[in-house]
C-alpha cells in the first residue's frame, strides 16, 4: 500500500510541479542598464529581455513596438536631480538583438543627478529585479540591484540607508546571489533530489559541499573570462544531470526501479541525436556523460559516498557556469569583476544553505511518520527535468 500511494503522490506531485514552474527553470526576470554620469545628466543603455517586454502588455509584431518599449523603459527608469526627474531625450529607437531589446538615451538634469528610480513592474506581480551600473568620472563603476521594494538607488553616499533605496556593490551582488539560486528552479530542483536519499545530516553536508567546489570553481573562471562554454551546452547537462541524479536516487529508495534506468536512457540519449541545436560534439558529451554516470552509479554502494561526492562535484561544474551567467550579461568591467564574484558566490551559498536548512527536517519528519515525500519528490524532480532537458535540446 506504501508503495502504491508513493506512486499517486508521486505523480500528483510532477503534474503540479510542471504546471506550476513552466516551460523554463529560469523564471527570473531581470534587465540591466549602465549609465555614464556627468554635473548635469547621464547617458544610459538599457538591455531588456523582448519576453519581459510581453509581460507589460506590448507586442512585437506590433509596428509601433519599438516606439512603445523605448516610452516605456524612459517612464519606468529615471534619473532625478534636486528639482524632480530629469528629462529623457532619445536620439534612436530601440535595436532588437538576440532576443533582447536594447535601448540608449540621453538625461537632461537642471542640476546635478541625485539617485535612479525603477518603476517598471511596479504595477505588476511579476518579481523584477534590475541591475544597475553607474560609472562617474574616473571613479571605480559601481553596481546595484533595484527591486520593486527597494527601487531608488542614490548615487550620493548619504543616503544609502533611506527606506526603498537599493542595496550597492558587494552587498548587491550578495542578495543577487541569494534571489538566484532560490528563484533558479533547476538548481533546486538538483539539490532536493540530491539530498532526498541521505540518512544523515553529515550525508548532506558533503554532498552539498562537493556541489559547493564544482559551481564555485565554474561560476569564478566563467566571471573571470577564463572558460565561458555555450550556454545552450550547459543548460541541457544542467537538466540532464537533474534526470541522472533524480533516477540514482529512485534506484537508492527502490532497487525495482532499476529497470527503468536503461530505457529512459536511451530516451535520453535519442533525444540529445534528434537535436536541431546542440552540435554533435555536445551531443557527444552528453552521450558519454550519462553512460558515465549510470554505469558508475550502478557500481556504487552504501559505501560509496566517495563516488557520490565526486560525481556531484562534477554537475557542480556545469551549474556554475549557470549561475555566471546573470554577471556575464552584465558586462562587468575586469576591476569590478572579483567583488561581484565574491559577493554572488557568497550569495548562492547562503541561499544554498537556507534551503538545505529548510528542506532536510520536512524530509526527516516525512520519513518518520512514513509519508512517501521522498518518492513523490524524485519522480516530480525526474519529470521535470527530462520536460526541460527536451525543451532545450530542442530549442
Amino acid at each position: 500500500m506504501r508503495s502504491h500511494n508513493a506512486g499517486w503522490g508521486g505523480a500528483l506531485l510532477l503534474l503540479l510541479a510542471c504546471w506550476s514552474v513552466g516551460s523554463e527553470a529560469h523564471t527570473r526576470s531581470s534587465s540591466h542598464s549602465f549609465w555614464q554620469s556627468g554635473d548635469s545628466g547621464a547617458v544610459v543603455r538599457m538591455v531588456i529581455p523582448q519576453r519581459e517586454l510581453t509581460r507589460l502588455g506590448l507586442n512585437p509584431a506590433h509596428p509601433a513596438y519599438r516606439s512603445e518599449a523605448a516610452a516605456l523603459l524612459q517612464d519606468g527608469l529615471r534619473l532625478h536631480d534636486a528639482h524632480g526627474p530629469c528629462r529623457a531625450e532619445a536620439a534612436l529607437l530601440p535595436e532588437l538583438r538576440d532576443g533582447d531589446l536594447i535601448h540608449r538615451w540621453q538625461l537632461h538634469c537642471q542640476g546635478t543627478p541625485t539617485h535612479v528610480e525603477q518603476r517598471l513592474f511596479a504595477n505588476s506581480e511579476v518579481a523584477h529585479s534590475h541591475i544597475a551600473s553607474l560609472q562617474r568620472d574616473a571613479a571605480a563603476p559601481d553596481t546595484a540591484i533595484l527591486t520593486r521594494n527597494a527601487h531608488t538607488w542614490h548615487w550620493s553616499a548619504e543616503h544609502t540607508t533611506e527606506t526603498g533605496a537599493a542595496p550597492k556593490g558587494v552587498t548587491a551582488f550578495f542578495g543577487l546571489g541569494v534571489i538566484h539560486i532560490l528563484t533558479g528552479w533547476d538548481h533546486v530542483v538538483f539539490l532536493l533530489a540530491l539530498i532526498v536519499v541521505a540518512s544523515r545530516l553529515r550525508e548532506v553536508v558533503i554532498l552539498a559541499s562537493g556541489f559547493t567546489v564544482g559551481h564555485s570553481l565554474t561560476l569564478a573562471l566563467a566571471v573571470l573570462d577564463i572558460a565561458r562554454p555555450a550556454s545552450g551546452a550547459v543548460e541541457a547537462f544542467i537538466a540532464l544531470s537533474i534526470v541522472l541524479v533524480a533516477l540514482d536516487s529512485a534506484v537508492r529508495q527502490d532497487a525495482g526501479v532499476r529497470r527503468l534506468a536503461v530505457p529512459t536512457t536511451a530516451a535520453l540519449l535519442l533525444l540529445a541525436a534528434l537535436s536541431p541545436v546542440m552540435p554533435w560534439l555536445v551531443v557527444a558529451g552528453i552521450v558519454l556523460a550519462t553512460i558515465s554516470y549510470m554505469g558508475l552509479s550502478a557500481r556504487d554502494t552504501a559505501q560509496g559516498a566517495t563516488l557520490r561526492l565526486t560525481l556531484t562535484a562534477a554537475f557542480g561544474l556545469f551549474h556554475g557556469f549557470g549561475f555566471a551567467g546573470i554577471l556575464n550579461d552584465m558586462a562587468l568591467p575586469p576591476e569590478s569583476r572579483v567583488l561581484a564574484l565574491l559577493g554572488f558566490n557568497l550569495g548562492v551559498e547562503t541561499g544554498q544553505l537556507l534551503l538545505l536548512a529548510l528542506a532536510w527536517p520536512l524530509l526527516r519528519a516525512a520519513n518518520r511518520i512514513r509519508l512517501p515525500l521522498a518518492p513523490a519528490m524524485t519522480a516530480s524532480a525526474a519529470g521535470m527535468g527530462i520536460y526541460w532537458y527536451a525543451l532545450r535540446l530542442f530549442g
